[in-house]
């Protein structure tokens, strides 16, 4: 078996070029064509940066069907104009080569499944040592992956060009900034190589690890997309990115000193949103646990498609270790189900989103909010490079990014919440079980993010008006059934009351009274059989033991597509709807006789 393992290799690139005079140095012939010119200048190129940088493999395919898959769609690159320059660098002894076996990709281990590779020699790297690289920049600005990470070929729609032209203007914008390392940052945190810049990131136990970045001659992006979708991942990246945070507050930004603000808890605010509630509370407090325990928790049960696979993904960070030197994750199996149980029940109105692989989602809507806050800035002349979910730009052009990103989290918002609810609600009470002193809670609104919906005094019903489709209402039930089987009151409230909805107007007409029907049977139902989604997925009303909300919709608008996630929790809750509803009771008491015909087989009652 070989010594390299899969994953310990570079694929090879075609974003930067050698010079011609680096093919002389070599005595090697640049080629006839421009494409075997341009080619083996990008082989040369990526030699140097591996050698320069983190010391990898380069990997490329020897089998010609590998080139026929648009991997290096808008490049020159082939089987053609690549294998055979890259046998010659190996016969003039220039690099050192690995071919793999025919069918390596097949091998039953995963490490085993090995591509060839290249890497360059020590005379080779002293012999071009000084040589200038030209960064041409990738082929597309956008890269779509599927499942595996292994990049995909792009569709020619109109789509796919809007997404290169955004991020073409986003590259366009950046053009003009100059990131450089501040003369006064400690020199011990900084190491510059011939093409890479390392960053040293220093633990409290006194370790310390080495982030290195290949810069780029002027700030430039590229857009990731996954799993064969536009409509996940999206993110932007930049090698700036690949900086410990404190030392990227050691670089300037046009020769100014920077600032990076954030948008504060923004995937619990828009998972929240989501459900049509506004997040007034610290997401990632349980009232035990660490609070950072608490955050990595939540973010990594919310990515994760199992509660199973979410505590595995937390068990394996045991082995990395924080800022403070101690584990990032310090439990076992048992410490940590309850942990993610702990953050479930702190965060009652989004349970049913952890375990929902939504983060490929989330990061879709984060992205398509940097893009509006570059625009933003690019329209005033700030410099404004993305972090993810923040944004590095002069401190004195600080308090006027801040203010973009509130405005662009206002608007997003308001889309997340139209997006999920297009229909007018009216919300009343159906066989609600009975309170201890015997009258049923009342609908009265209860305050966004509360564990608990407030009940009004016994036996008061309130009436209550259809609130504007435009911010869909959420339906509210207690997290857990109270004594004897109690259920908590239900309530109902626009998520930004007197906000977003207000300005829209409202549509409907006011209920003159709500209905309640109380039912024995439905003491005991437990408060997990009303999902927090079903005020806004269009389902029908439910009724009987476990129904403790009936939902009538009117003013009907077509809404739009669901997405895949969302309409698999409606048809589930459609089924469990279904299957719990009884049957009819009849107007009247039936007779004894009656009572005894209908209990009789069919052929006994015939007879």
């Amino acid at each position: 078996m070989s010594r390299f393992e899969q994953g310990d290799d570079a694929p090879l690139s075609y974003v930067w070029r050698a010079d011609q005079a680096a093919m002389e140095l070599l005595s090697m012939q640049p080629g006839r064509t421009a494409a075997d010119k341009a080619v083996r200048a990008s082989v040369i190129a990526a030699a140097l940066i591996e050698h320069d940088g983190q010391g990898r493999r380069i990997s490329y395919s020897r089998n010609r069907n590998f080139y026929t898959e648009a991997r290096y769609e808008g490049s020159p690159m082939s089987y053609a104009t690549l294998v055979p320059f890259v046998d010659a660098l190996d016969a003039a002894g220039h690099i050192h080569h690995f071919k793999a076996q025919q069918g390596a990709h097949l091998a039953p281990e995963e490490r085993d499944r090995l591509q060839s590779a290249f890497w360059a020699t020590e005379q080779m790297a002293e012999t071009l040592r000084g040589s200038k690289l030209a960064h041409v920049g990738p082929t597309s600005p956008i890269i779509l992956k599927d499942e595996d990470g292994h990049p995909l070929a792009l569709p020619r729609t109109d789509r796919v060009h809007r997404l290169r032209r955004g991020v073409d203007e986003v590259n366009a914008g950046l053009a003009g900034i100059r990131l450089t390392v501040d003369p006064a940052a400690d020199p011990a945190n900084w190491r510059r190589s011939e093409y890479h810049l390392r960053a040293r990131k220093l633990r409290a136990d006194g370790s310390e690890t080495w982030a290195c970045t290949l810069p780029t001659p002027t700030p430039h992006v590229v857009r990731i997309f996954s799993r064969g979708s536009f409509d996940l991942h999206g993110r932007y990246y930049g090698w700036w990115q690949g900086l410990p945070k404190a030392r990227r507050a050691e670089l300037l930004i046009n020769g100014a000193v920077l600032v990076e603000p954030d948008f504060h808890w923004l995937h619990p605010t828009l998972l929240y949103a989501m459900a049509g509630e506004a997040l007034a509370h610290d997401p990632y407090t349980t009232g035990y646990w660490p609070r950072q325990a608490g955050k990595l928790a939540f973010n990594t049960y919310v990515n994760a498609p199992t509660p199973a696979e979410a505590i595995g993904g937390l068990l394996k960070k045991r082995h990395d270790k924080g800022d403070d030197g101690e584990p990032v994750w310090k439990y076992g199996y048992r410490q940590t189900a309850r942990i993610l149980d702990a953050i479930k029940a702190a965060n009652p109105r989004i349970a049913h989103l952890f375990g929902s692989d939504a983060g490929v989602r989330l990061m879709a809507i984060d992205s398509t909010m940097a893009g509006k806050v570059m625009k933003a800035c690019r329209k005033a002349s700030t410099p404004c490079l993305p972090v993810h979910d923040s944004f590095m730009a002069p401190a004195s052009k600080g308090a006027f990014v801040e203010g973009v990103m509130a405005s662009v989290l206002d608007e997003t918002l308001a889309a997340v919440k139209s997006n999920f609810s297009r229909t007018s609600i009216q919300t009343i009470l159906h066989n609600a079980p009975l309170s201890p002193s015997g009258a049923a809670p009342s609908a009265e609104p209860v305050e966004p993010s509360l564990p608990e919906a407030a009940v009004s005094p016994a036996g008061s019903v309130e009436a209550f008006p259809v609130v504007d489709v435009a911010t869909p209402l959420s339906l509210v039930p207690g997290p857990s059934p109270g004594p004897a089987g109690h259920l908590p009151g239900v309530g109902v409230e626009p998520p930004f009351p007197g906000g977003v909805g207000s300005s829209l107007g409202s549509v409907g007409a006011p209920l003159a009274e709500a209905k309640v029907t109380p039912s024995p049977e439905a003491v005991g139902a437990s408060p997990g059989s009303v999902g927090l989604f079903r005020a806004f997925v269009g389902l029908p009303p439910l009724r009987g033991r476990r129904g403790a909300v009936a939902v009538a919709l009117s003013s009907f608008r077509r809404p739009p597509p669901f997405p895949a996630f969302l309409a698999t929790l409606r048809d589930e809750i459609r089924a469990e709807a279904a299957a719990s509803r009884p049957a009819p009771r009849p107007a009247s008491s039936p007779s004894g006789l009656a009572s005894l015909a209908r209990s009789l087989p069919p052929s006994a009652e015939a007879a």
